[in-house]
């Protein structure tokens, strides 16, 4: 790659046939050019093992500021590749970055925006040369070093990253389970503060296909009541909540999300509050096993029994060992991972409850935090133990129920997509169905259309994965969500109580007409945030990543 001064190509005005208003200057700026072969003086583009942030602050409007080289750029380096972020933004304008000192034509120009937005600057830099940032408006901006441009390495053509990759044809990505691992556990630091994200940096975990998450986070000794969302950090906070909480109170909830351009997501909390996360698998393209969706079953239920040879809590302390291979529908083998709802019933003190393969020793995660007597539920995506089995621990004695609802092969046939959190559905308001709570135990169950809603696609879509949340219900109850083209399972995804928020992520297979029905035995508004779906079609679009 060759790399210089920036030169005009074009600056034409372009016309949209049949569209004037939409005429527009373009310019274009040559900044290199890549060759088949390598050339003398040639550049090539050397990735850090891990980007370097060298700059975070607000700058005044019309101020110019340098931004350090950073540290792994070495002197011999004939440029820099800066990743650049507007993380909040009050206004419109722009911003420019170009080598100190520089005569040339001023380019890698970003449009400011009240959304969030980045680009990519390849910088073309002396030894002792600083890159300098051109601000107009007002933003919170951060500078990442990604790499940078030299002479020396292995492969005389590697070029550097952009933000966005060639259309394509590609398979939905596949699930990597993982034993689960605790990524996050701010009691050794300080809590989230109200109102403000955090930043939860997930590279070291993930790998350049990484699509999205799946994590289990908990909230605990939140000092209000409120709600927590976690969003990709390269876009604006949606209108959507991962989990509601009373002040006190841990709850915790699984969370699919979509990654950001530096393979981080970020929380949010409307009330200051200690939080853990626990990663338990991730989407990648091109790897990965992909899932088939199944009608919620029943696989576990101590209380009557199913899944355990007699009746009876699971003791504190003494973990149970559940057959999942070869029962609901999972195949006995081929089998590598499930999701199911796990519910805590009739708890005899407060604790905590863990799933994990059974061939992995016990590790320090969490998948559901419950107070004496309550019902709680989550779901869990757990990884298969090679004999099919997952493992069961709990702190205190307890009922345990687990419903099945979605398993993973390699030999399976649906991805998943991730998407932006988007609502849609919230009795609240009218979105997605009438004004008005759910009658419980109504012989007409709430339709909720899902096919076409939400980025959802209209065709191609086999399940879905939504946060679904029971508001301001007016009795103790469970909501059941299903296929609306099945009968209705025994099984449950949400058990609340009379006059408390309660969410649960549910993985639900779609009907043949794009359906899911809610089912509930008390009375209660209920809000859905779709997170993503289960397509076996491949995906034709652009891929938003640094590549």
């Amino acid at each position: 790659m060759a790399i210089a001064d920036p030169s005009v190509f074009i600056n034409n005005m372009l016309e949209l046939p049949g569209n004037r208003e939409f005429a527009a200057h373009l310019i274009v700026d040559i900044w290199g050019s890549v060759t088949t072969a390598p050339t003398v003086g040639g550049l090539q583009y050397r990735a850090l093992s891990r980007p370097e942030q060298v700059y975070e602050a607000r700058p005044a409007t019309g101020s110019t500021v340098a931004i350090p080289r950073g540290a792994s750029v070495p002197t011999s380096a004939g440029g820099a590749t800066y990743l650049i972020e507007a993380i909040d933004s009050t206004r419109d304008g722009f911003v420019r970055m170009t080598p100190c000192g520089s005569s040339g034509q001023e380019t890698f120009t970003m449009t400011l925006s009240t959304t969030r937005t980045s680009t990519i600057a390849n910088v073309p830099l002396d030894p002792t040369q600083q890159a300098c940032l051109y601000v107009l408006g007002d933003a919170l901006l951060r500078v990442t070093l990604l790499g940078y441009l030299t002479t020396v390495g292995n492969d005389p053509l590697t070029l550097p990253p952009s933000l966005t990759s060639a259309q394509g044809e590609l398979a939905a990505p596949g699930l990597r389970p993982v034993t689960p691992d605790r990524v996050l556990d701010t009691r050794s630091s300080s809590k989230i503060t109200a109102g403000r994200p955090y930043e939860l940096d997930l590279a070291s975990k993930v790998t350049p296909n990484t699509t999205a998450v799946t994590m289990n986070v908990t909230v605990t000794q939140p000092e209000a009541d409120g709600y927590l969302t976690v969003y990709p950090c390269d876009r604006d906070r949606p209108l959507a909540s991962n989990l509601n909480f009373v002040k006190g109170q841990d709850v915790p909830n699984l969370v699919t999300v979509k990654l950001g351009t530096l393979k981080s997501v970020c929380i949010y909390s409307t009330a200051t509050t200690h939080v853990l996360a626990d990663l338990a698998g991730t989407y990648e393209y091109d790897s990965g096993s992909v899932s088939t969706a199944i009608t919620p079953e029943r696989i576990l239920d101590t209380r009557i029994p199913i899944g355990t040879s007699s009746a009876g809590p699971i003791p504190a302390g003494t973990p149970l060992t559940l057959a999942v291979a070869g029962r609901a529908g999972v195949p006995a083998d081929g089998a590598v991972a499930v999701t199911m709802n796990v519910t805590v019933s009739g708890a005899e003190a407060a604790g905590y409850l863990t799933v994990w393969p059974c061939d992995q020793p016990r590790p320090e995660a969490s998948n559901l935090n419950f107070l004496a007597r309550a019902d709680v539920p989550n779901l869990v995506t757990v990884k298969l133990s090679p004999s099919g089995t997952v493992c069961i621990f709990s702190t205190a004695t307890t009922h345990v129920l687990a419903d099945v609802s979605m398993w993973y092969s390699p030999d399976a046939t649906a991805g998943f997509v991730d998407l932006p959190p988007v609502r849609m559905l919230d009795t609240r308001d009218g979105t997605g169905a009438p004004v008005g709570k759910v009658v419980a135990g109504a012989t007409d169950p709430l339709t909720l259309t899902v096919a076409g809603q939400g980025g959802v696609p209209t065709t191609g879509a086999t399940a879905v994965t939504m946060n679904v949340t029971v508001a301001a219900p007016d009795t103790d109850g469970y909501l059941t969500v299903w296929p609306c083209d099945q009968p209705r399972p025994e099984a449950s995804n949400l058990n609340f109580r009379a006059g408390r928020d309660i969410p649960n992520l549910v993985v639900v297979k779609l009907s043949s007409i794009g359906t899911v029905c809610f089912f509930t035995t008390g009375t209660t508004h209920v809000v859905a945030d779709v997170a993503g779906y289960s397509t076996s079609a491949t995906i034709t679009g652009w891929i938003v990543a640094v590549r």
